[in-house]
């Protein structure tokens, strides 16, 4: 296996030939400086024992991790196998053949990290290739293409001196109970963070008495520089120097940055400065301006401020949540209708029948139906005579002007003889309903804190003013036939419009999942009744506050409308008899129900994002 895998290495060498497999007396005879104590063709080295066999095991570890592609470990055996034996023929070729294999896979290595977009680490694999072989102008290139430019390589090196210095304490939490001098305090309780501190010429110490019980260095360290009045400013990852806290050394001590900060959308002036002053208070910044015109706000404060103040803002400036609203109105109204009973005349005209039949002898066609009868062989007699009278009489519409063609009972007798009409008689029994339903449905989108408004109906026009002074020209005096030569006003009334049906106007407040909604809903319709012409209008208005979740459908409003009209037709006094009063009466009742519904369902379509910003407060204060 061993000799398999030094001929596939030798083929794969340009220039390196390595025939294992031919027979001894066909190789051709070494030259007499080469040598190899691994292989028996060629003459010995002339190396110790133990050097012999301590380089030919450094070879055979460099063949096992080049079978598993560690080819920069393989070199590395072979280097030192040859430094025991550096006239060995073998471990030469070998370290050639391991030293371009290294090189193709730092090659192959770098221009996959250069895909990726790290050329931090194309870089270190670039320059191990040159290292490897000086010689290999490819791996030079492959180095120079992943070379930053001049200008960006200065920016990194200065963005790298300019970082400010990180403590680095131990972590866990600490307890300290002391009473003396604040110097040694602040010094007993760093060393228990293994940190040690450097204190200022000017440091003034206190006598103070502190309990501290289990706080880590962050909280104990804020709460001991307030007591003993005190700066802590970090002077590398493990010293710290304390100072006097003096407005002089916040300026001259504290390693502070600049970032300015833009507000995301339409904040207003107004707006900056609450954020301001909220920054201001929240995070003790002593250093912080804004400016409207650009909505930005400038701070200066240490960087570890600075990322807390951008972790806050980038949660506060985060899309604000919007809610799409999907509003269902229902309106039913219901009309029933019913007449029952006999509708008994109540009219009755009284005429004289002699004067009746008068009327119709005296008539100028009396002559011409006499003889029509005769010619045609009829009987000519009253009866004949006075019923093709009464037929003559009737109008074209079919109504007889002659009251004698109604029924009608007789009284007295001659010339007095008197009739009385009557009127027939109908059973009413009758039922009319009617019912409507519609349904309006409408989708409204509104931002968290932003009110949305919603209207469905129409607009009335009510008069105003009915006259009001108007000069006409005088192309329009001369279409009405009046004289140029003068002025005349032309009244015309004006009119006011009012808006009928239902307003609804809806703010919602985003909770998490819970949604709140503030909403107000008015509906205006036209009253039944009138003022001096005038129409009433009919308005009420509801007001109120909803929580639910998203996607959960509520009752906002409800208005119900009832009314009920009975009438009563039917003769005086016998109407109202009870039972009897039926046979001379109807009754139409009337019944009008209108039922509203408005359904509101609030669905949450953007939110914030869960996360936050957290700020450390000290829970275990010294009382």
């Amino acid at each position: 296996m061993l000799r398999t895998a030094l001929l596939v290495v030798a083929l794969l060498i340009p220039g390196l030939t390595h025939a294992s497999k031919a027979p001894a007396k066909a190789v051709t005879p070494a030259a007499p400086n080469l040598c190899s104590d691994y292989e028996k063709q060629f003459p010995p080295c002339d190396l110790p024992n133990a050097d012999k066999k301590k380089a030919k095991n450094l070879y055979e570890q460099a063949i096992k991790l080049a079978q598993k592609k560690r080819y920069s470990e393989a070199l590395e055996k072979l280097k030192a196998a040859r430094a025991l034996s550096h006239l060995d023929m073998v471990y030469e070729r070998e370290e050639k053949a391991f030293r371009e294999m290294a090189v193709s896979d730092d090659l192959r290595a770098g221009s996959e990290a250069l895909q990726k977009g790290d050329a931090n680490a194309a870089l270190a694999a670039f320059r191990n290739a040159v290292e490897l072989d000086p010689t290999n102008q490819y791996a030079q290139q492959r180095l120079h293409d992943a070379l930053p430019e001049p200008e960006e390589f200065g920016r990194r090196k200065l963005r790298a001196e300019m970082g400010e210095t990180r403590l680095k304490p131990e972590a866990g939490v600490r307890s300290i109970e002391f009473r003396g001098n604040s110097t040694q305090l602040l010094e007993q309780f760093a060393r228990q963070f293994g940190i040690s501190t450097v204190t200022d010429q000017g440091l003034m110490p206190r006598n103070v008495r502190v309990k501290l019980d289990d706080v880590n260095w962050e909280t104990g360290s804020q709460i001991l520089a307030r007591i003993c009045k005190v700066l802590i400013i970090p002077l590398s990852e493990r010293q710290v120097l304390l100072a006097n806290d003096t407005e002089e050394n916040r300026r001259e001590l504290t390693q502070m940055s600049l970032r300015t900060f833009y507000a995301v959308g339409g904040t207003t002036t107004q707006e900056l400065t609450e954020l301001t002053t909220s920054l201001r208070i929240l995070f003790d910044l002593r250093f912080i301006s804004q400016n409207p015109a650009q909505g930005s706000i400038v701070i200066r404060a240490p960087q570890a401020t600075l990322d807390a103040i951008a972790n806050f803002l980038d949660y506060l400036q985060d899309d604000r949540p919007s809610v799409m609203l999907d509003v269902k109105v229902f309106n039913i109204s219901t009309t029933l209708t019913k007449e029952l009973g006999i509708s008994a005349p109540d009219q009755f005209s009284v005429f004289n029948v002699y004067t009746e039949v008068r009327n119709l002898v005296s008539s100028s066609s009396f002559q011409e139906i006499a003889a029509a009868l005769a010619a045609s062989g009829q009987t000519v007699n009253a009866t004949t005579v006075l019923a093709a009278l009464l037929a003559s009489s009737t109008s074209t519409s079919g109504l007889s002007s002659s009251v004698l063609t109604q029924p009608f009972v007789t009284f007295g007798g001659g010339i007095t003889l008197t009739g009385i009409t009557l009127p027939a008689t109908a059973l009413r029994f009758s039922r009319n309903e009617s019912q409507v339903r519609s349904m309006g449905q409408a989708l409204l989108r509104a931002g968290h804190g932003k009110a949305a408004t919603m209207k469905v109906g129409q607009r009335y026009p009510i008069v105003s003013e009915i006259f009001s002074a108007a000069t006409a020209n005088s192309s329009l005096l001369s279409a009405l036939g009046m004289s140029t030569g003068i002025t005349a006003s032309i009244p015309s009334p004006q009119f006011s419009y009012e808006d009928l049906g239902l307003v609804l106007k809806a703010t919602p407040q985003v909770h998490g999942k819970l949604i709140s909604l503030d909403y107000e809903l008015t509906v205006r319709s036209l009253g039944t009744t009138t003022v001096n012409g005038l129409p009433i209008i009919n308005s009420r208005e509801i007001k109120g506050t909803i929580s639910t979740d998203s996607g959960e459908s509520v009752v906002i409003a409800g208005f119900i409308n009832r009314g009920e009209l009975a009438s009563i037709s039917g003769i005086p006094g016998l109407a109202m008899i009870p039972g009897l009063g039926r046979a001379f009466s109807y009754e139409s009742p009337q019944n009008n129900l209108t039922e509203l519904l408005v359904v509101m369902t609030p669905h949450l379509s953007s939110g914030r994002t869960t996360a936050g910003s957290y700020i450390r407060v000290p829970t275990n204060v010294p009382k």
